[in-house]
């Protein structure tokens, strides 16, 4: 069982320095390894955009993001590659 917690219409102003208001679609973070195969599973059924981000302040989002903002959280693993079809972090 995974904790993965996909939420609906995020306000994004606290993921930057400007607070400027923005909402996501959908919106997640990824705390745990165990939560990646989930998020794989949730991605291939929900064709969506999606957006990796860390923990970054230096996003300015500019108006709403009509996909999926996943923050990453953690610690010491970061994006290797993208495809369509996987997700490699290490």
């Amino acid at each position: 069982m995974t904790d993965l917690q996909v939420q609906h219409e995020v306000e994004l102003y606290h993921l930057n320095t400007f607070h400027v208001a923005a909402r996501a679609r959908y919106f997640t973070e990824i705390t745990r390894e165990a939560q990646l195969p989930a998020l794989c599973q949730w991605l291939r059924e929900h064709p969506v955009p999606h957006l990796l981000i860390g923990q970054a302040s230096n996003i300015l989002f500019r108006e709403d993001f009509p996909g999926i903002v996943i923050e990453f959280k953690l610690k010491g693993i970061h994006l290797e590659a993208e495809t369509d079809d996987y997700i490699e972090v290490a």
